[in-house]
This record gives C-alpha cells, sequence and structure tokens, in this order.
C-alpha cells in the first residue's frame, strides 16, 4: 500500500513539473479585481479600477490612476489587486505610466520580468511604487500616475486544483490526467470578451454615480442626495470580472 502511494505521488508531481516546464499556453493577465490604492486624488475619475484597461481613453475621457500630490518626491504609493483563482506561474508584471500633457518622457507599456516564476495559488498583489519625478505647476506637488497595469501568468487548471482543508488549514493538490494536454497545449486568448465585459462595468459604474448626482439635483437643496457608505465600499472593492 505505501508503495502504491509513492507510485502515484511520483505521477502527480512528474505532472506538475512538466506543467510548469513544457507549458505552451500562452501567458494571460491574472488579475481579477483591482481592490484599492494608497491614495486616489479625484475619485471615481481616477480610480485604480481604470489601470485594468489598456486603453489610456474610455468613453471620450483620459483612463488612469492618479495619487494623492505630495511635497516630498520619496512618499511611495501601493496598489492592490487580488488574483484569479486557480493555481498559477507568474512569470511578468506590466506597468505603463500615463502620460499627462506637461510630462516628460513616455506613456510606455513598462514589463518587468519576474527572476524566477511565482507559484500563485489566488490570493492579492501588492505593487510598491517608488519616487516621483516631476511637479504639477498648478500646485507644486509631485503625483503618480498609473494607464494600465498587467500581471502575466500560465494558469494550471483545468489539470491541476488546490483546496484548502478544514480545519487545519492545509492545502490539498488535485491533478485531473484527462486535463493534463490542455494545461499543456497553447489555447485562444479570452482577453478580448474579457476587456468589452470590463469596459461595460466600468461604464456602468460611471452612469450609476451620475444617476446619483442627478437625482440628488432633482431633489434639491431642502432634500440633498445622501451617500450611502455601502455603496462606496462597494465600488471600493474593485470589479468582479
Amino acid at each position: 500500500m505505501e508503495w502504491e502511494i509513492l507510485e502515484r505521488d511520483h505521477k502527480v508531481y512528474a505532472a506538475l513539473l512538466q506543467a510548469l516546464t513544457r507549458s505552451k499556453v500562452s501567458p494571460k493577465d491574472c488579475i481579477a479585481n483591482a481592490i484599492s490604492a494608497s491614495s486616489t486624488d479625484n475619485y471615481p475619475d481616477e480610480s485604480v479600477v481604470n489601470t485594468l484597461n489598456p486603453r489610456d481613453r474610455f468613453i471620450r475621457r483620459a483612463s488612469y490612476w492618479s495619487s494623492k500630490g505630495q511635497s516630498n518626491p520619496e512618499v511611495p504609493e501601493m496598489l492592490i489587486y487580488k488574483l484569479r483563482a486557480g493555481i498559477w506561474v507568474i512569470t511578468e508584471i506590466d506597468i505603463q505610466p500615463f502620460e499627462v500633457n506637461f510630462s516628460e518622457q513616455e506613456n510606455r507599456l513598462q514589463p518587468f520580468e519576474l527572476p524566477k516564476p511565482v507559484l500563485c495559488v489566488g490570493g492579492y498583489l501588492q505593487i510598491e511604487l517608488l519616487g516621483r519625478v516631476q511637479r504639477q505647476e498648478m500646485d507644486g506637488l509631485f503625483y503618480i500616475c498609473v494607464c494600465y497595469v498587467r500581471v502575466l501568468g500560465r494558469p494550471l487548471f483545468p489539470a491541476f486544483e488546490m483546496d484548502m482543508v478544514e480545519p487545519d488549514g492545509k492545502l490539498l493538490l488535485k491533478y485531473y490526467p484527462e486535463n493534463l494536454t490542455s494545461a499543456l497545449q497553447s489555447s485562444s486568448s479570452t482577453e478580448v470578451p474579457r476587456l468589452r465585459h470590463l469596459e461595460a462595468e466600468m461604464l456602468a459604474e460611471r452612469l450609476g454615480l451620475l444617476e446619483d448626482l442627478l437625482r440628488g439635483i432633482q431633489q434639491g437643496p431642502n432634500n440633498p442626495f445622501i451617500w450611502d457608505e455601502d455603496d462606496d465600499d462597494e465600488i471600493n472593492g474593485g470589479l468582479v470580472l
């Protein structure tokens, strides 16, 4: 019995090694939601949610996240994202700064390839942005503006899944050998329909805020619109894709 267990485990880990080293699946964006930013200058117009859209313009306006201004250029900023469920091998993080009219340099997508691939099972990603390079002429403060963020990785599902065993919290690796071939071969990209869904979510969010504003105006000064804190928490939670 013990030998059979060892033989089974060997086959599972041999298949896992094959999936990690020989996969031809094209890297995909692993980000599911934009959770929060350490600061935001003008919410929701400059929300961290905007960094999920690869286009720097959306609904005829600029699309980006902006920090609050700081007099000290060394003040860092942090962006937090929730990763998609499942097992991913992450290899690269790409960041595209936003270029306003008075900014120097360019808004090119900057790839940061990880020294070693990182195996992730869902979870969260925190990006720390260090340093500010140019003052805004209007107020003399330093800002950080980011147009687009993506995290590239290869999924190991549907061949492998990970479950948490209660109550000790240990992780259980599940292997489905009939799905190993699909985990190794390249597949068609799903980023285009995902982008369309994302843009629809962003449009719905902005239209909802506009509707609330118009309703407050119609009610007049004697019946002001009261912002629901639960709504604010829901928006800060980002988009569920």
